[in-house]
Formats: structure tokens, sequence, C-alpha cells
């Protein structure tokens, strides 16, 4: 999102915020479909059984289970982290570009 001006880099802070909006809507459409995916998992997991193969089944299977939901519930929140730092990080580069171009001596206002 940026380009070389031949003395540093431009950040296009309004593309970076659209691209952060689009990012927090990003988790939250994903957060939405892992909700209703969890929900659909955890649904059949009485299907599973108690009985020996079940058992069985159980002793590789849960373990695994718990560290995926962990891992996939994880990542919506921090889509939405991420999202406000870029934002946050256009900002401060807004307000040092304009601290700078008032700030300097002999700078174009």
């Amino acid at each position: 999102m940026g380009a070389a001006d031949g003395d540093g880099i431009e950040m296009d802070t309004a593309g970076i915020l659209h691209e952060m909006v689009r990012l927090r809507d990003n988790g939250e459409t994903l957060d939405a479909a892992w909700s209703a995916a969890r929900t659909a998992i955890d649904g059949n997991d009485a299907g599973i059984g108690g009985d020996v193969l079940g058992s069985t089944f159980r002793r590789v299977y849960d373990a695994d289970h718990t560290r995926v939901q962990d891992l996939a519930n994880g990542v919506p929140p921090m889509m939405a982290a991420s999202a406000q730092v870029g934002e946050q990080c256009a900002y401060f580069y807004r307000a040092a570009d304009a601290n700078g171009r008032t700030s300097m001596p002999g700078a174009p206002r």
C-alpha cells in the first residue's frame, strides 16, 4: 500500500483504512461461519459413542479436536486486532506527516 517517492515511503492511508475495514469484516464473516461449523461438529460428537471403538477413536480425536477448535477460535479475534493495529498505523502516519509538514522550517504547507 505504499509507493517509493524517492525520499522514502508514502503510505496510502485511505487504502490502508479501506483494507482494514475489509479485514475486520472478513473476520466477522469467518467467525459466524466457524461458529455454525463448530456447532455442527459438536452436535455430532455423541455419534462417536462410548464403546470400545468409540473410546479408542476418542483417544486420538479429542486432543486434536480441542487443539483445532482453540486455534480456529483465535483467528477472528486476531483479524480484528490486526485491523485495529493497521488503522492505528494509518492514523499515526497521517499525524506524523501533518506534524512534519508544519514543523519543518521551509516545508510546504
